[in-house]
């Protein structure tokens, strides 16, 4: 359950970090960019989703949670 809820959280993280950098990427984008702090985002999802590199680690930090069932997850 716990490896399972890793692999949801770093899913997330990936998809936050793909849908900045694609936001970032277009020029229309680029005062919304400064004014919603987007490359600051992007870092912190960046640094969220580095964390997770180390399993063994990421499983500590949530030991005791409930974790994510499995069987509900594709």
């Amino acid at each position: 359950r716990l490896e399972t809820r890793i692999e949801v959280t770093e899913n997330y993280w990936k998809g936050r970090v793909e849908y900045l950098e694609e936001f970032l990427s277009d020029h229309i984008n680029r005062e919304a960019s400064e004014r919603l702090g987007i490359k600051q985002r992007l870092e912190f999802s960046k640094d969220a989703l580095s964390r997770l590199d180390a399993r063994e680690e990421a499983v500590a930090r949530i030991h005791g949670c409930l974790g994510t069932d499995p069987s509900i997850y594709k």
